[in-house]
């Protein structure tokens, strides 16, 4: 953390970046892009924020609509849990296996393209 670093991120800044992120955990794309091209899209200086502050605020914005998605589908989620079955969970678990595998292969090479694409993002500022 350098010392100009900012501890806390701008009230209506974290409200856009939470209006946003309702409907964009809903989509099927990244639900973090947002949170890296809003801010650069609008021209906030994000990077001068310390990192660990940004990355809370990050979790705590996956967190508030994971937990607003659980709270508005308690019932289709009661539901499907009431169905779960041996074979519903067989079943689950296959299902992640495809992208286990190539997540745990792949992991490196993920990792450094994620950083290049950073960089580059934050480069073109």
């Amino acid at each position: 953390m350098s010392a100009a670093a900012d501890e806390r991120i701008p009230v209506g800044r974290a409200i856009a970046l939470g209006i946003i992120q309702g409907p964009a955990e809903l989509l099927p794309v990244s639900s973090s892009a947002h949170i890296v091209l809003v801010p650069w899209l609008a021209g906030w200086d994000w990077e001068a924020i310390d990192p660990e502050v940004r990355k809370s605020f990050e979790v705590a914005l996956h967190t508030g609509a994971a937990a607003a998605l659980l709270i508005g589908q308690r019932r289709l989620i009661a539901e499907e849990m009431r169905a779960f079955d041996l074979r519903g969970a067989l079943v689950l678990a296959l299902s992640f296996m495809p992208a286990a595998v190539v997540g745990y292969k792949l992991e490196r090479a993920i990792e450094a393209s994620h950083a290049i694409a950073h960089a580059g993002v934050v480069a073109a500022r």
